[in-house]
């Protein structure tokens, strides 16, 4: 009888002791689950905690500038299986200030982009072909968008550019076939060659007040556009630079414009061009008007 009590005891203990192993070891992974999804849920909502941003860096490579900050690209096929980047502000305490050449171009399962506020540059292609990215915010420290840099962002619908940009590229926004509205900020100083071709859903385009240059076919094959405002500050507008733009019906040309290239508006078939100028002026192309346009000449606004 004793004995039986004492396995009884030593049976009581054992399941005690069971269940409370079990119940630490549940604690302690309910725990890390908790602490992982935090993590997430901090980066899933870019915030500035340092820690965390310099940490979440798998897949990236860093490597270092002039002036002591670093560039940011991708090292790893990882990478090109993720919906959604957050690209850190600091790795190591320093501060990420562009996004290299080629960073992340052709990675086709990308739908979101997070830029920090310490870029300052977006290079040469970095996010070419990314076909599925729907929509992106350039922050306010960007100035420079570089050759090429969302060109074929075939989903792109839309795009916010800060007005601390300075430069966009040649074919920054060549291809973007669901761009619908844009508006180029009072910063931007030039349109690049190519820079918004075959953005074929793109209705209407704002041009700010310091763009001093069009490049050529900067709009062209624009198929959507209706409307553009050409600034008082644009010098000279190159050629093909509105070409197959066959919905737009017209366009004010200012006294400002001193060069136009050729075939300009070639493919414009509804268009009316309206110049302030009384006459052509000796630095338009002479077959800047190729498809012979109606022409009002002296026009005011």
């Amino acid at each position: 009888m004793k004995k039986f009590s004492v396995l009884i005891l030593l049976l009581t203990i054992f399941v005690a002791l069971t269940v409370l192993v079990s119940c630490g070891g549940n604690q302690n992974e309910n725990s890390s689950d908790t602490q992982n999804s935090q993590i997430q849920d901090s980066i899933d909502s870019n915030v500035a905690d340092d820690e965390i941003q310099e940490n979440y860096t798998e897949g990236l490579d860093f490597y270092p500038l002039d002036d002591g900050t670093l560039a940011v690209e991708c090292n790893s096929d990882i990478i090109k299986y993720l919906t959604k980047i957050v690209i850190p502000a600091k790795h190591n305490g320093k501060i990420v200030s562009k996004i290299g050449e080629n960073a992340f171009e052709g990675f086709t399962n990308i739908r979101t982009i997070v830029i920090p506020d310490s870029i300052t540059e977006i290079c040469y292609s970095a996010f070419s072909g990314c076909s599925n990215l729907s929509n992106i915010v350039i922050p306010n420290s960007v100035t420079s968008i570089g050759d090429g840099a969302f060109r074929n962002c075939s989903n792109l619908t839309s795009i916010e550019i800060s007005n601390s940009v300075t430069s966009i590229g040649d074919d920054a926004f060549y291809g973007c076939s669901a761009l619908t509205s844009i508006e180029i900020p009072n910063s931007v100083t030039s349109i690049g060659d190519h820079t918004f071709e075959y953005c074929s859903s793109l209705t209407s385009i704002v041009i700010g007040n310091s763009v001093t240059s069009i490049g050529g076919s900067a709009f062209s094959f624009c198929s959507k556009l209706t409307s553009i405002v050409i600034p008082n500050s644009v010098r000279s507008i190159g050629s093909y630079a509105f070409s197959s733009c066959s919905k737009l019906t017209s366009i004010v040309i200012p006294n400002s414009v001193t060069s136009i290239g050729s075939y300009a508006f070639v493919g414009c078939s509804k268009l009316t061009i309206y110049c302030e100028a009384e006459s052509k002026p000796d630095g338009w192309s002479i077959s800047w008007n190729s498809s012979n346009k109606p022409v009002e000449w002296g026009y005011e606004k």
